[in-house]
């Protein structure tokens, strides 16, 4: 039995194959995807809050402090010969970077409140701010990125004056102060932030319906395979492309940034298995895989990356506009190819009609097998009611059995009139009752 006969799957094991490629699919997203309240790649979400470095007073040789991972995080490179202390929120010594590496207080209250705890919350029990330093190395390097609640807008509603003109550019926190220590003197790193609100979505979302629309339609050609592979690989190809300006923007740990493109890599694998069963015309597995692959790429990546197209700070080292084209194209591309799939896959797994029984037919549960077409006439063939394979007026062209000559068959036809049959057509009462009682021979002597 050819795996991708049109009429050889029963519905219960389609529905079986949907199920497994759900499951496949929840698995994969469960077992790849980050803890909850995890960001994208990295820890970083795109936002419409800036968040500034305006001045670092006094000036320190070798000392720069920015912003990095799209406003949310500073950034501190410290090439000098002296060691430099970066202060917590109660001014207790938190961080230290220097020629040797990169150390915390594991004393602090800032450090114990650097996870998902906000600025204004009381420290923990546990800690003391006026408790002598206790140094632990995290790093060899001169550098450190923190998530600063100093520099950042901590609450969950925008301020009075962006819900009043959301589409204008405000300055939400006039100035933010982080202190630091440099050789037994203070220094201030002053900043401030700022509401930039983001494009409108309304042309990029556009031009992924346009992309998606023309997969579709390509996907009702005969050369369907081609298209849906070299759309696949081109969602790949743009999925890599947006992944590398994250990776490179991104501070965070090698760790955390493979665990957030743990859902990106299993698409990846899965779009290069149905790439390759396309091209070896394998439809039905090659389907399910694209279907499979372009889930994961387009609803789970694609989908989740629509803050590309709706805010203004990107947490990429590629410039904005590639970025929100690479999004829009992926986004098109995926969701055109999942749904030409899915039509092409309800297509192939539907058996064809065989339309209504023929003259001389009895479509009756006989020793051929339940299903199977029964003559009334002659025993036809190797088995009753077969199609002719090789006339020219039937096989797949018309599909009608010759009731009346014996060898009519799966290549067994040698030509005659119309239907396939010698004389009368197919299904003639009168011929099959000249020539029902005739031995086979005689039969075919009478046909020629």
């Amino acid at each position: 039995m050819h795996p991708t006969h049109p009429g050889r799957r029963p519905w219960p094991t389609v529905l079986l194959l949907v199920v497994t490629a759900l499951l496949l699919a929840l698995f994969a997203v469960v077992l790849v995807a980050p803890p909850v309240g995890a960001h994208p790649l990295g820890g970083v979400q795109s936002s419409n809050y800036q968040a500034r470095v305006l001045a670092v007073r006094p000036p320190v040789p070798g000392l720069t402090v920015e912003v990095v991972d799209a406003g949310s995080r500073l950034r501190l490179v410290n090439t000098g010969p002296r060691d430099v202390v970066v202060l917590g929120y109660q001014l207790e010594p938190w961080l230290r970077v220097g020629p040797r590496g990169v150390f915390e207080n594991s004393r602090s209250p800032t450090l114990q409140m650097a996870g998902p705890r906000r600025a204004d919350s009381p420290p923990p029990a546990a800690v003391d701010p006026g408790a002598p330093t206790s140094w632990r190395q995290v790093d060899a390097g001169q550098s450190v990125a923190w998530h600063d609640h100093r520099a950042h807008w901590e609450a969950d509603e925008p301020p009075t004056q962006v819900r009043r003109a959301p589409g204008s550019t405000h300055v939400v926190i006039p100035q933010w102060t982080v202190k630091l220590r440099s050789g037994g003197r203070l220094v201030d790193v002053v900043g401030e932030v700022r509401w930039v609100p983001g494009p409108s979505p309304l042309p990029w979302l556009a031009g992924a319906a346009l992309l998606a629309m023309a997969v579709v339609a390509v996907g009702r050609t005969r050369r369907w395979s081609d298209a849906l592979a070299a759309a696949l690989a081109l969602v790949v190809a743009l999925d890599l492309v947006q992944a590398a300006g994250a990776w490179t923007a991104a501070q965070a740990p090698l760790a955390g940034k493979l665990l957030s493109i743990g859902a990106s890599a299993a698409g990846w694998v899965l779009a290069g298995l149905a790439i390759r069963q396309l091209l070896r015309r394998r439809v039905e597995s090659g389907l399910f895989q694209l279907l499979l692959a372009a889930g994961l790429l387009t609803v789970v990546g694609g989908l989740g990356d629509l803050g590309y197209l709706l805010r203004s700070q990107l947490a990429t080292t590629l410039p904005t506009w590639v970025v929100r084209a690479a999004v829009t194209a992926k986004i098109g591309l995926g969701l055109g190819a999942l749904t030409a799939a899915a039509l092409r896959l309800q297509r192939t797994l539907t058996p064809r009609g065989r339309g209504p029984p023929r003259p001389g037919l009895d479509l009756g549960r006989g020793r051929e097998g339940r299903g199977q077409p029964r003559t009334n006439g002659p025993r036809v063939g190797g088995r009753r009611g077969q199609p002719c394979a090789r006339h020219p007026r039937l096989g797949r062209g018309c599909g009608q059995p010759c009731a009346l000559d014996p060898r009519v068959g799966p290549g067994g036809c040698h030509g005659g009139g119309p239907g396939g049959c010698p004389r009368g057509g197919w299904g003639d009462p009168g011929h099959g009752a000249a020539l029902a009682g005739r031995p086979a021979g005689r039969q075919l002597r009478r046909s020629r």
